[in-house]
């Protein structure tokens, strides 16, 4: 059976720090790009999606091309099935860094593929401070606080609730070091 690699887990706990790392380690493993409706940024990350109009989003999503999605600040993100499609096609293994929401949503669904979900977490002292550092990054300002204040209200409701949607994952694990972190998840992964 075909698998693919998802992680998922609280804001700065490092989910694509630790993804990057498992792809330059293993070169049988592909990131999948998702789609949005967002404008691109003009930033390295902006190579990692597929950019469309909210109207070819939308009709994407109810014709069965979006395995799953979200609305998130006015735009839609989600996983194309073709990507994760051709990603098999080239031999490799699709992977990806969702939210909760999107774990859930793969989860329950009946897919052509199994879907083999990791949890991270990380001290709540380190989340907070990896928060803040990233809420000032461009200047202390009063919306990088309420940025920092809103993420950091969300990443304790994932702590308070984890039991509620733990069953959806295979594997949870903290990330004290993004190198052991992904030699763990690949060894459960192979499992």
């Amino acid at each position: 059976m075909r698998k693919i690699l998802i992680i998922a887990g609280p804001s700065a706990v490092g989910k694509t720090t630790v993804m990057t790392e498992i792809l330059s380690m293993r070169p049988d493993f592909e990131y999948i790009r998702s789609a949005t409706t967002r404008k691109p940024r003009g930033d390295v990350h902006d190579a990692e999606y597929i950019y469309l109009t909210k109207s070819e989003f939308l009709d994407n999503a109810s014709n069965g091309g979006m395995l799953e999605y979200t609305e998130y600040d006015g735009n839609y993100y989600g996983t194309p099935s073709s990507e994760i499609e051709r990603i098999f096609l080239s031999g490799k293994i699709p992977c990806l860094v969702l939210d909760i929401n999107g774990v859930k949503s793969l989860k329950d669904k009946k897919q052509s593929f199994d879907v083999f979900a990791v949890y991270l977490t990380a001290n709540t002292e380190t989340l907070e401070k990896r928060l803040y550092e990233r809420a000032v990054v461009g200047g202390l300002s009063e919306a990088s606080i309420i940025a920092y204040e809103k993420r950091k209200e969300a990443n304790m409701r994932y702590k308070k609730n984890f039991s509620d949607f733990s069953k959806h994952f295979d594997f949870v694990t903290e990330n004290i070091t993004v190198k052991e972190t992904a030699l763990k998840i690949i060894k459960a992964f192979e499992e």
